[in-house]
């Protein structure tokens, strides 16, 4: 029964621990406006000096921060 588990459990599974492709946020376009922070169903991302942070230990590739950016600052690579 897949809806029973969080999304960050289903593509934990997929890398077992590592992660082939990470989010990456363009500073230059990033306003701050913590969309992605609410968004990320793995906590990966915080605002830091007022810009989003990806922590590549927890993100697992799900693209939601990429599809939800109103100012496109996320790419996946």
């Amino acid at each position: 029964m897949l809806a029973s588990k969080p999304i960050f459990y289903l593509f934990s599974n997929i890398y077992d621990g590592v992660n082939e492709l990470v989010a990456i946020v363009d500073n230059s376009k990033c306003t701050g406006c913590e969309t992605c922070v609410n968004e990320c169903p793995a906590s990966a991302i915080a605002i830091e000096n007022e810009k989003a942070k990806v922590d590549k230990e927890m993100c697992v590739d799900c693209q939601t921060c990429v599809d939800i950016c109103p100012s496109e600052a996320i790419v996946v690579e």
